[in-house]
């Protein structure tokens, strides 16, 4: 295992550092540039065996977690996995459950409809298992502000297609405060931006352009959903709203729609205790339209980071 306490603030290097296993490697990497991507491709060299493992400091696997790899990877065709990822701290507060009904209704069944269809899974920035020799081929990660993504398309570039392993699980956390989930967003979505520019002139699967342009659909699609949840209490109150096509009607539908599906998938995961939380769920969702704004101030990785350490209250 390889510790990479990159521009660490705190006491990690100094606790990693004091365990004394012939199995850890622990390395302070100090740059004047922030970035992922440096941490990342500095474990890359420190990498012996075939399959590396990318993690992310707060995570937790179950442990069977090498287990289950090794199932995938003794088939030589599997080239790079995408573990399932669940939330560490959904229990922290209402906030952080929110998060974890985001991953469990609609992030599990994008990845699990990209398999169906016979595509490549996206790579979620952590739980991700790739062969060694395919990272170097591909010269690693770019220092991007969404580097998961963009190696996703250097993978798809070259034909590498990455498998969707919903019984290889690991535990992420979850941004418990609204200030630190809104910027992470916004660096999502800018990071999207960037590599859209990047590569836009680049082939791609049509299906992976029009993940490519999500972020454009956010504030259209998120404001129009404010306007039809204001359009009928605003028609009581004798204030009119003009919508234009499409019609009110058929936005309604719409989330109706998604809703009724967010209950199958509750149901068909034994979970239906979290179909209460469904109407706040839907406040939630409106996040998506302040962390589009918000993209638009986000100018490096420095300012994003994520604080982490929030598993219990």
């Amino acid at each position: 295992m390889v510790v990479i306490c990159h521009n660490c603030s705190d006491r990690t290097f100094e606790v990693a550092s004091s365990l004394r296993d012939e199995r850890l490697k622990v390395i302070e990497l100090k740059t004047k540039e922030a970035g992922k991507a440096l941490a990342l491709n500095e474990g890359l060299k420190h990498c012996i065996g075939e399959i590396v493992v990318q993690m992310d400091a707060d995570n937790r696997v179950p442990p069977n977690f090498l287990q289950r790899i090794i199932g995938y990877f003794s088939n030589p065709k599997i080239q790079a996995i995408q573990a399932r990822l669940l939330t560490k701290n959904a229990n922290f507060n209402l906030l952080t459950k929110c998060q974890q009904l985001e991953y469990d209704l609609f992030g599990m069944p994008f990845w699990e409809g990209r398999m169906a269809l016979g595509l490549s899974c996206t790579i979620g920035g952590t739980g991700v298992v790739i062969r060694r020799k395919i990272l170097e081929e591909v010269g690693g990660w770019e220092n991007e502000l969404i580097e998961d993504f963009d190696l996703y398309c250097k993978l798809t570039q070259r034909g590498i297609r990455v498998v969707y392993a919903p019984d290889v699980e690991c535990y992420d956390e979850k941004p418990p405060y609204w200030s630190s989930l809104i910027i992470q967003r916004a660096r999502w979505i800018k990071g999207h931006f960037k590599i859209l520019r990047k590569r836009m002139f680049q082939p791609f699967p049509l299906f992976d352009i029009i993940y490519m342009l999500s972020p454009f659909f956010y504030f259209p699609w998120y404001l129009c959903a404010l306007i039809t949840a204001l359009y009928f209490p605003f028609q009581k109150l004798g204030v009119g709203i003009t919508f234009w096509f499409p019609s009110v009607y058929l936005w309604l539908l719409s989330l109706i729609a998604m809703y009724l599906f967010f209950v199958y998938r509750a149901i068909s995961q034994k979970e239906p205790r979290d179909i209460i939380y469904l109407p706040v769920f839907f406040l939630f969702s409106f996040h998506w339209l302040i962390s589009f704004l918000r993209s638009f101030t986000i100018r490096s990785w420095a300012e994003t980071k994520t604080p982490h350490g929030f598993v219990t209250k």
